[in-house]
């Protein structure tokens, strides 16, 4: 899967946040941080190394994409 993938489906269903990991595609709605840092908390491999396509990137949102260990974002 490519990370332009993510970023269509982002403004096709109009989520907020967008992750690619691998082949895993995963599709997130809350507002704010609230869907990162649950899965910061309880899943941190799951950002190890992805590609996050998010609505708006704020300081807050980007923090938890570097502790999580995020490789790219749109």
């Amino acid at each position: 899967m490519e990370k332009s993938e993510a970023i269509v489906w982002l403004r096709r269903l109009g989520c907020s946040c967008v992750i690619l990991g691998g082949n895993r595609l995963s599709i997130y709605r809350r507002r704010g941080v609230r869907d990162l840092l649950a899965l910061l908390d309880d899943n941190p491999g799951r950002l190890n190394g992805a590609f996050v396509a998010d609505k708006v990137v704020g300081k807050g949102a980007a923090a938890i994409m570097i502790a999580g260990g995020v490789c790219g974002v749109y």
